[in-house]
């Protein structure tokens, strides 16, 4: 193969059209994802809902679920029938809902997630990704930033991981210090940080209303709640001056809060510039 034509082989392997950056792939059981976890935590892990704020009706399309009857995103081959092929998605972000930012136990946490992140490139990203079609995303547990970074720094250069993930729910808004390593080795290897809800108020997480809503519909209505707390964070912590590679992703958790919220706190750093300047 000549030099032009190989250019032109990868010319035409770029896929062009709609991203769709909201993905979730799900393993066909939990043994897959505890053949990758060392001991104890094999034995320990037994999946990680959110629990009590669950759907009470149904949350996903009612026609996703595989032929075989698996859970759906758990069949390759059925969800490019689905996404891929009918609707004429150029690339599919995966984000896995590995729950591991729900412990109390940090290194239970990481095992967590480096079980999900070493499934996923073994599958999804490699055996079930001979076009490149999907793209992955590196879970991460935020209950050990070093760890958290040490993860990051593991996946670096694959070709098919293109971001960190992390749940929005939480002890502590995540502009504060004690992220940091996270948001540095984000920076450092160029991965966007995408923040998705559904353990906000679970496990060891704050809930970002006043206190425990009453019903699933009011926990879901106000999850943005927890997005607008972290962005506010971020910017009056200076997270982005302190890294200026660091870009975020808010995933799955509405804009159109945006601009009044960036409003009132461009109203009020007009009195209050200099704690935040």
């Amino acid at each position: 193969m000549t030099i032009v034509q190989a250019q032109a082989t990868t010319i035409l392997a770029i896929r062009t059209g709609i991203i769709d950056c909201d993905v979730h792939p799900s393993p066909r059981s939990l043994d897959e994802i505890r053949a990758y976890m060392p001991m104890p935590w094999r034995d320990r892990y037994s999946g990680g809902r959110r629990g009590f704020f669950g759907n009470p009706v149904h949350g996903a399309r009612l026609d996703s679920k595989p032929p075989d009857g698996g859970s759906p995103g758990s069949d390759p081959d059925f969800l490019r029938h689905q996404l891929i092929d009918e609707y004429g998605i150029a690339y599919a972000i995966l984000l896995p809902r590995a729950f591991c930012n729900l412990h109390p136990d940090p290194d239970f946490g990481t095992a967590i997630a480096a079980a999900y992140n070493d499934w996923l490139a073994d599958t999804w990203l490699s055996t079930y990704n001979p076009d490149g079609v999907f793209k992955g995303s590196i879970t991460v547990a935020h209950q050990d930033p070093q760890a958290a970074a040490r993860e990051i720094e593991r996946w670096a250069g694959h070709p098919h991981f293109v971001q960190v993930m992390m749940d929005s729910g939480a002890r502590a808004p995540y502009g504060q210090r004690q992220y940091y390593p996270i948001y540095e080795a984000c920076a450092k290897y160029g991965y966007p940080l995408a923040i998705h809800p559904g353990t906000d108020g679970m496990g060891i997480n704050v809930q970002p209303s006043p206190g425990y809503p009453t019903h699933y519909i009011e926990w879901h209505t106000c999850l943005s709640l927890g997005f607008q707390a972290h962005l506010v964070s971020f910017l009056t912590e200076g997270v982005f001056e302190r890294f200026p590679g660091f870009r975020v992703v808010l995933v799955e958790g509405g804009v159109a809060w945006l601009p009044a919220l960036l409003w009132r706190l461009d109203a009020e750093w007009k009195a209050l510039r200099s704690e935040v300047p």
